[in-house]
């Protein structure tokens, strides 16, 4: 019908937009959290037998060091958040200090302050990368 005076039909659209928005949302948080679960799975995973971790881990220098490597590989874990929330102290998401519409952000991380130096190496300890290779895995899974 057209509207009074313009010669136009009215046309009514119908906006579904936030329906399709929050199924892929939805779907998208699934895949993130369980890319990050395969992550977790393969870098704390049990080295491999013979690997020079898997065994005990010694250092007369330092106190408390007399039982199985292996530390960073327990502390591994990974967080859900969002765009809208940075960590704080404690490693607690503080909503309202990012940008971005609110969507979906995953943490993955260790608690024992030294696995990026492992990770990557220093001047003197070698790179022995874990974060990289298991990334890499998760991805092939996922695909």
């Amino acid at each position: 019908m057209p509207s009074a005076g313009t010669g136009f039909k009215e046309i009514v659209i119908n906006d579904r937009s936030e329906h399709f928005y929050k199924n892929a949302l939805g779907e998208s948080k699934e895949t993130l959290r369980k890319f990050c679960e395969l992550m977790v799975a393969g870098m704390t995973k049990p080295p491999p037998q013979g690997s020079p971790i898997a065994g005990v881990h010694v250092d007369p220098r330092i106190k408390n060091t007399k039982g199985p490597g292996g530390h960073n590989r327990r502390s591994i874990d990974f967080k859900e958040g969002s765009s809208g929330a940075r960590r704080g102290a404690g490693g607690r998401f503080i909503k309202g200090s990012g940008g971005g519409g609110g969507g979906p952000v995953f943490e993955i991380f260790t608690e024992t302050g030294y696995g990026g130096w492992l990770d990557i190496g220093t001047s003197r300890m070698p790179a022995r990368p874990y974060f990289a290779p298991n990334f890499e895995e998760a991805k092939r899974k996922i695909d």
